[in-house]
């Protein structure tokens, strides 16, 4: 059976969040806002194309918008490392602080991609020091510390995160995961009991409170639990995941 931990489809997704940007207010008019949205939605389908345009674009003027849009299809590209470099350079010339600590975040993101946690770790970190009561970036660091297995310091990190956010639905899903790895299952299970009130049909809860009732030998309630995610969210990795058990717990019926 897959035992897939949530750790990895946040790091899978972590290139489709980083169209999530925080960028259009820094468009000057409505003309750069729309060429802006363009280029982002561009680097979904054809990120070559998106590259082209953003620096074409970044070379005549084109500012921070041009520069983010270049910087996310050279991850929908997979050059991660330059991808990662855009968004620091990026980063140290924006202005504003949580612009600043978006883009840092970002980077980290690309750094996972790449399989560089360690670098990741430290983008995270500093992030941090500019945003220290942003949920966001303490879920993402409990993210870089689950990659290296140090799940008891992803906790930590997490607490912070529902300290900080405390109807934050992934905050729960992900301590929930990191808790399991260190056998501490009964509040791993306390933690998707909460997302999953928050969110009942949460991808990422429903797919750990399955994975969590497997191991305890409820393989009924593993089933439904990954049934549920599938038909309520089927294009999602954790949907992907679950398929995979469902087929793993078919094989070993026959």
């Amino acid at each position: 059976m897959r035992h897939t931990t949530l750790f990895s489809i946040v790091i899978a997704a972590a290139g489709l969040a980083l169209s999530l940007a925080v960028l259009p207010a820094a468009a000057q008019d409505r003309g750069d806002a729309a060429w802006y949205r363009g280029c982002m939605t561009l680097t979904d389908t054809d990120p070559g194309r998106a590259l082209d345009q953003a620096e074409a674009r970044r070379k005549a003027g084109g500012g921070t918008p041009a520069g983010h849009c270049a910087a996310v299809a050279l991850v929908r590209l997979g050059r991660y490392d330059e991808g990662a470099a855009r968004f620091e350079q990026l980063s140290a010339e924006a202005e504003r602080p949580d612009l600043r600590a978006a883009l840092l975040d970002q980077a980290a993101g690309a750094r996972l991609l790449q399989g560089s946690p360690e670098k990741a770790l430290a983008l995270m970190d500093a992030a941090i020091a500019i945003a220290p009561t942003d949920a966001g970036l303490r879920i993402d660091k409990a993210t870089a510390l689950a990659d290296l297995g140090r799940y008891s310091e992803a906790v930590g990190e997490l607490d912070r995160a529902v300290a900080l956010a405390p109807s934050s639905a992934d905050a729960y899903a992900l301590r929930a995961s990191a808790l399991r790895r260190i056998d501490k299952t009964d509040a791993a299970a306390a933690d998707l009991e909460r997302a999953l009130a928050l969110a009942p049909h949460h991808p990422e809860a429903l797919l750990e409170r399955g994975i969590l009732r497997a191991f305890r030998g409820d393989r009924s309630g593993a089933r439904a639990d990954w049934e549920t995610l599938v038909a309520a969210a089927p294009k999602t990795d954790a949907a992907d995941a679950a398929r995979a058990n469902l087929d793993a717990m078919a094989q070993r019926r026959k």
